[in-house]
């Protein structure tokens, strides 16, 4: 069932099924033992009012609604919410993308770490959901929450130290709740680790976001979004 979600809505071919099964080392009547398999998951899905696995000249197919299957929910959340964040509305963003992000349970696939159907497929589901929190955090610090927000960015930045823009989000935060000094310490952080790690300096956006503390650039305070603030206020 798994290798079915991972190309949920296209075919997968039985031979690609009993790699995913079985790798090098297929039993002799793994055609068969397939079948079975799949008329095993298909009654299970029938009695939960599941999706339907369709069976095609070469292999299967799990046909499902969009939202049915968490990943391809998430997927779909989080292409909304960037498009309320291009159109001006971090509120409904923000909203979209913790929707989203509460579908993940841990690392995705976690269950079949190693087995080759999933390891392409979890790395890119991961890289989602990280750059789902960099979005949400964007969203937050749009919304003036950068009081807020400083805790959780310390964490994002400890666990992903090699990632720029969570380092940004962190200056920006620091510095518009008032700690300028925080804020530039913030980035003697990241170009320590990015030294020590890769040899490298910060990119050039994180060095113009620098000079701008440096400067007290006006272009840096929280300027409020009036659709944003009327939405939260509906809510």
């Amino acid at each position: 069932l798994a290798a079915l979600a991972v190309h949920c809505g296209k075919a997968v071919s039985t031979s690609g099924l009993v790699d995913a099964l079985w790798a090098d080392d297929p039993p002799r009547t793994a055609g068969k033992t397939l079948q079975n398999y799949v008329l095993r998951v298909r009654r299970a899905l029938a009695r939960a009012g599941g999706p339907a696995i369709v069976t095609l000249p070469d292999g299967y197919c799990l046909q499902a609604a969009p939202d049915v299957v968490d990943a391809v929910l998430a997927e779909s959340l989080i292409g909304q919410a960037r498009q309320e964040m291009a159109g001006g509305d971090p509120a409904e963003a923000a909203r979209l993308l913790r929707r989203a992000l509460g579908l993940w349970r841990g690392p995705a696939l976690g269950e079949f770490a190693g087995r080759p159907f999933a390891a392409a497929e979890a790395l890119r589901l991961d890289e989602l959901r990280e750059t789902a929190l960099e979005d949400l955090f964007d969203a937050e610090l749009a919304l003036g929450r950068h009081h807020e927000v400083v805790g959780g960015l310390e964490a994002l930045v400890a666990s992903g130290p090699l990632r720029e823009r969570r380092w940004g989000q962190l200056m920006v935060a620091l510095y518009r709740d008032g700690r300028q000094a925080e804020a530039l310490d913030a980035f003697g952080r990241v170009r320590q680790v990015l030294r020590q790690d890769l040899g490298v300096d910060p990119g050039a956006e994180l060095r113009r976001l620098h000079r701008a503390i440096l400067r007290q650039s006006p272009g840096l305070a929280w300027q409020p979004q009036p659709q944003s603030q009327s939405r939260e206020a509906a809510v």
